[in-house]
C-alpha cells in the first residue's frame, strides 16, 4: 500500500470516528425533543460504520491503531 492510502485510510477512519463521537453528543443532547429519533438513526448508522471499519481492518490484519481506530469500542461508545 502506498503512503498516500495509508494516509487516507487514517484521515477518512479519524474522521468518521470524530463524527461518531459527535452524533452521540447530538444523539444524548436531543433526549426527549423531536429530534430524537432522527439523531438516534444518525448514532445507529456510525455505531454500523465504526463497527464494520474495526472489523475489516482485522480481516486484513490491519491495527486499529494504523487507522487510529485503537480508542473507540462501538458497543459501549456509540449505544
Amino acid at each position: 500500500m502506498s503512503e498516500n492510502h495509508k494516509h487516507f485510510s487514517r484521515d477518512c477512519a479519524s474522521l468518521l470516528k470524530q463524527m461518531a463521537r459527535d452524533a452521540k453528543r447530538r444523539a444524548t443532547a436531543a433526549k426527549g425533543t423531536t429530534e430524537e429519533s432522527y439523531e438516534l438513526g444518525c448514532l445507529m448508522a456510525f455505531h454500523s460504520v465504526i463497527s464494520l471499519l474495526q472489523q475489516q481492518a482485522g480481516a486484513f490484519g490491519i491495527p486499529l491503531a494504523d487507522l487510529d481506530l485503537q480508542d473507540i469500542e462501538p458497543e459501549r461508545d456509540l449505544l
